[in-house]
């Protein structure tokens, strides 16, 4: 089943003026009453309300895809997942991420060694040394940056909760900065070049994920960014293998940033059908027939 969002055709100038007026009200009583705090991540994953994620689940695939993903972590998410809590919360890294020793597990003393680490690093994001090594470049390469430093800079972590049209949600930026009024957001990447990061805004729904975090907070939608990070090993001059970190800053155009705001905004009218109905609807889609049929 389709879901058709029906339009009020009726326009006028003035019609539009109070239209906006009103607008503009409930959405400054709108973020008065969200909740802001610091949580844990058990403790927002399980909280009610949807997500920039569900929002991009639902936007790729179906509410019904959504209802039923079961999100397996790979290594490339979980060495994601490490660079954040460097990045971002780099009290907790010792306690959140264990570091993997290369242990020769073909002799007695090297398999109880590893079953120690492995007793260790439960519960805890494992990453091996060669990736401590690429975090560690990171780091110094963030360091010496002093544009994506002054992106670092503001609340991290905080989440978001509370009512948006007409449903309830959540948002959990990287980093949120109310006094400079901007948000930025940490991708681990293949390339962090513009052209190569553009195709992943569209393949992963970056650019939903940005315009509904700024719109849920307030935060003024051109004062996005996004931290481009990649990290690999390569060979320097004397062919030894060395780390090597690129870092980019990079702002969605003000078109990138109106279609995520299409994007969310059918994503929400999805989800909230179904609320409201108990009924998932299908993909969504531009061109949809009389019959429900998607039109190609």
């Amino acid at each position: 089943m389709q879901y058709k969002p029906q339009h009020n055709a009726f326009e006028s100038p003035l019609f539009e003026y109070y239209r906006v007026q009103e607008f503009i009200k409930e959405e400054k009583n709108r973020l008065l009453l969200m909740k802001k705090k610091f949580d844990s991540n058990p403790e927002y994953h399980s909280a009610k309300g949807i997500s920039a994620s569900g929002l991009k689940k639902i936007y790729k695939t179906t509410v019904t895809d959504f209802l039923t993903d079961r999100v397996q972590k790979s290594k490339a998410m979980e060495f994601g997942s490490a660079v954040h809590i460097k990045l971002l919360e780099p009290e907790n890294y010792s306690k959140d991420v264990y570091v993997m020793p290369k242990i020769d597990k073909r002799t007695s003393t090297g398999k109880t060694e590893a079953e120690i680490h492995r007793k260790k690093a439960i519960g805890k994001i494992v990453i091996d040394t060669d990736e401590q090594a690429l975090i560690d470049e990171i780091v110094s390469v963030t360091e010496k940056n002093p544009d994506i430093q002054y992106y670092l800079q503001g609340d991290r972590e905080l989440s978001h909760y509370g009512r948006f049209k007409g449903v309830s949600a959540r948002c959990r930026p990287d980093i949120i900065n109310y006094d400079k009024k901007f948000i930025a957001d940490v991708k681990t990447c293949q390339n962090p070049h513009p052209y190569a990061f553009r195709s992943d805004v569209y393949k992963w729904a970056y650019h939903l994920q940005a315009s509904f975090y700024c719109d849920f907070t307030g935060i003024p939608i051109e004062n996005f960014r996004f931290i481009c990070i990649n990290a690999r090993f390569v060979k320097n001059q004397h062919a030894e293998r060395v780390p090597l970190a690129s870092v980019s800053l990079i702002q969605l155009n003000s078109e990138l940033m109106e279609a995520g705001r299409v994007a969310y905004t059918k994503a929400i009218e999805n989800w909230k059908f179904y609320k409201d109905t108990g009924v998932c609807p299908g993909y969504i889609w531009d061109n949809i027939d009389d019959d429900n049929s998607l039109i190609i």
